[in-house]
């Protein structure tokens, strides 16, 4: 029966969480010796801080899945009904792995390395290619709802094949993810002891996309991106150097208060393409930028770094690390409130679901 999986796999998750907990603390000198720490800028001590630990929560959250590989299919050895062993889930699990261990060790690689920008963005195509021969092998064929205004032509259903146990094949990767985060969160939790490194936000991307897409729902799942989605869209001017952008976008600590404010990117008005005057115009207009001017022998200006963070800053003031925090997760949570309400309701405009 697949409750027995999914049992297993929760109790193999939360000893998972367990061991991330006690892991991170245990490799904290091995990461420092090997000169992968940073300093917590957003903080005034200057203590060395360990980098990339989210390898240890993807490490760990693989051996949960090596382990587990062979729990769903063993009814196809002990029950006799089984006639037929399920390869096309078998390979689905398998490519699946494979596309999430390529991202950790690609994330792992770009800790290390500091790659460029244009190498990141071939990673994850790279790392995407085994989920998407799966795919195309196994899961190519699938059933999909048209939506009302195209059913004339159409008609109610496409039919290209169809699958089972989506969402429960999902929740085998979800489960391990969450416990073995949230042990990962323990250390990173205000104030944090440690920094999870694009290994964790690869990882963490990869995961999501695979229960989108070997689950069937990669369009309900962009929807709980929504700040994700604005924050990209906030960022695209400077992200495509239309306006200046600095390496590090972080909020600034103000040692007297303790709190965070928001962070500026200074030059010249003269450097401004006319494109990027235009986008700051507009910006400026509609209230979602902060734009200071200064006079001088040449006329500087200062904008604030375009960055979902600086902007709620811009919106409630300075504020702790710790309250900024809060808000940024409540705003998560709102976000994927909308995510349900547009899935479930507001998509009855053009589904009949």
């Amino acid at each position: 029966m697949a409750i027995v999986p999914l049992l297993v796999n929760v109790a193999g998750s939360v000893l998972g969480g367990l061991a991330t907990a006690a892991l991170i603390p245990a490799f904290k000198e091995h990461f420092i010796s090997a000169k992968l720490y940073g300093v917590d800028m957003n903080k005034s001590s200057r203590e060395p801080v360990p980098e990339s630990q989210g390898v240890i929560s993807g490490a760990v959250f693989l051996l949960i899945l090596f382990f587990f590989i062979p729990v769903p299919f063993l009814s196809c050895f002990i029950e006799e009904q089984c006639r037929e062993f399920p390869h096309h889930e078998f390979v689905a699990l398998i490519g699946s792995l494979l596309a999430i261990c390529c991202m950790i060790f690609l994330g792992f690689a770009d800790d290390v390395l500091n790659l460029r920008w244009r190498h990141k963005l071939l990673l994850p195509t790279a790392a995407s290619l085994p989920l998407l021969m799966v795919y195309f092998i196994t899961f190519g064929n699938t059933t999909i709802v048209v939506p009302k205004p195209f059913r004339p032509l159409l008609g109610l259903h496409v039919d290209l094949g169809d699958c089972h146990d989506d969402h429960l094949f999902s929740l085998y990767f979800l489960i391990p993810f969450f416990f073995t985060t949230l042990g990962l969160l323990y250390h990173n939790w205000y104030p944090s002891r440690v920094f999870v490194g694009d290994t964790f936000c690869y990882f963490a991307g990869m995961t999501f996309a695979v229960v989108g897409i070997v689950g069937h729902f990669s369009k309900t799942m962009l929807l709980f991106f929504i700040p994700q989605v604005l924050n990209f869209l906030y960022s695209l001017p400077q992200l495509l150097h239309i306006i200046p952008c600095p390496r590090h976008r972080l909020p600034r600590f103000d040692p007297r208060t303790g709190k965070l404010t928001m962070s500026y990117s200074k030059f010249k008005s003269k450097d401004l393409s006319a494109i990027g005057a235009l986008v700051v115009k507009v910006a400026e207009a509609l209230h979602v930028i902060d734009v200071k001017r200064y006079k001088s022998d040449e006329e500087f200006m200062e904008i604030n770094n375009m960055t979902l963070i600086n902007f709620v800053l811009k919106l409630i003031g300075p504020t702790s690390e710790k309250s900024l925090t809060i808000v940024l997760l409540f705003i998560q949570v709102l976000g994927s409130c909308c995510a349900f309400l547009i899935r479930y309701q507001l998509v009855r405009l053009f589904y009949d679901v």
